[in-house]
């Protein structure tokens, strides 16, 4: 068994277990960076950025739809008010 499979062996190669039988390598381009990484590498990347960004599209939807609810209720509540006042002095 090579030293690489064995469960104890400290290599990272251990904790990346996504195409383990495999040493592709993928070009990396960012802006002006540019470089070589392993393919499980730059799969484990991508999926960790798309964690990302999808969690913070969802906060700022959720902080959006709150921010119309509050709007919402405080003029809900306005009315209310205007139209208890209004009954109160009708009835005057």
């Amino acid at each position: 068994m090579p030293a690489s499979h064995q469960p104890d062996a400290p290599y990272p190669r251990n904790l990346l277990p996504i195409g383990q039988a495999q040493e592709q390598s993928a070009d990396v381009s960012y802006f002006d960076a540019h470089g070589h990484v392993p393919l499980r590498v730059a799969l484990l990347l991508a999926a960790v950025a798309g964690i990302l960004l999808t969690a913070l599209a969802g906060s700022a939807r959720i902080t959006q739809l709150r921010a119309t609810a509050r709007k919402h209720r405080r003029a809900d509540h306005r009315a209310v008010n205007a139209e208890a006042k209004d009954s109160s002095k009708a009835r005057r």
